[in-house]
């Protein structure tokens, strides 16, 4: 009699632990949405504005003055003509070329950060025994390499945490 009460209490449980879950999925399932629709807007936005900012510091290095050498400008150029455009494909194969070019551009930019970094090319700007630009830092502006900082919630480790999720983006 104990093992069919025990059996009894076990499908009670499960039963109402599962209609539990249902209940919940049914009346939460937007939050996927939502969490998905958020994600990716913020990960669009932010190119955007990464692409805003590098667009405007070129046109104002090649001497472009007033509106044209604005980030605002620039932002809705390259969305409008480039990215909205981009995003109504109805297939993404016409994108495989430029994903090679991605490929080739990190190369590219691997290359180049090997060439200047200051353990390979001695005469690098970036090196301490003659690099220009860690002569014009004060004592405090320099990089200290020997110091950690401990713990999960240290700004280094929060730092590291917020460059590899923008990475992932």
């Amino acid at each position: 009699m104990e093992y069919i009460l025990f059996l009894f209490t076990i499908h009670v449980f499960v039963t109402s632990f599962l209609s539990f879950i249902l209940i919940i999925q049914f009346y939460t399932a937007w939050l996927v949405s939502v969490a998905s629709l958020t994600f990716c807007f913020g990960a669009c936005l932010s190119y955007s504005l990464c692409l805003g900012d590098v667009s405007s510091s070129m046109a104002q290095s090649v001497g472009w003055h007033g509106v044209f050498s604005t980030r605002q400008f620039w932002i809705v150029l390259l969305t409008s003509l480039i990215l909205y455009p981009l995003c109504n494909l109805r297939s993404l194969m016409a994108l495989a070329p430029l994903s090679l070019a991605g490929v080739a551009a990190v190369l590219i930019t691997t290359i180049f950060l090997a060439w200047r970094c200051p353990f390979v090319n001695i005469r690098s700007p970036y090196s301490i025994q003659g690099g220009q630009l860690l002569k014009t830092l004060t004592a405090q502006q320099l990089p200290k390499f020997s110091q950690y900082n401990k713990g999960l919630l240290s700004p280094s480790s929060l730092t590291l945490f917020g460059m590899a999720a923008s990475s992932y983006l």
